[in-house]
């Protein structure tokens, strides 16, 4: 996933990971007990897993090189 928004402030950010699609109906009921709307079997679900993320951010369109901050998920002895 890859977004860019403001062109006066033009940071953006990267998320790198896993989805995995969610369609055992247990599951999915789950899931959608805590939405405000309605969801039925035309939704389609998916559970990401962030793996890594990476901040570039810019005050302006001017500034360059942006500032970069990442975070990246490391594993403990459960997984």
């Amino acid at each position: 996933m890859h977004t860019h928004q403001d062109p006066t402030a033009p940071s953006e950010v990267a998320i790198r990971g896993r989805a995995r699609l969610v369609d055992e109906a247990t599951e999915r009921a789950r899931v959608a007990g805590g939405w405000a709307l309605e969801v039925d079997a035309s939704y389609t679900l998916f559970e990401f897993s962030i793996e890594s993320a990476l901040l570039g951010a810019r005050t302006s369109a001017e500034e360059w090189p942006p500032r970069y901050s990442s975070w990246r998920h490391r594993p403990g002895p459960a997984g």
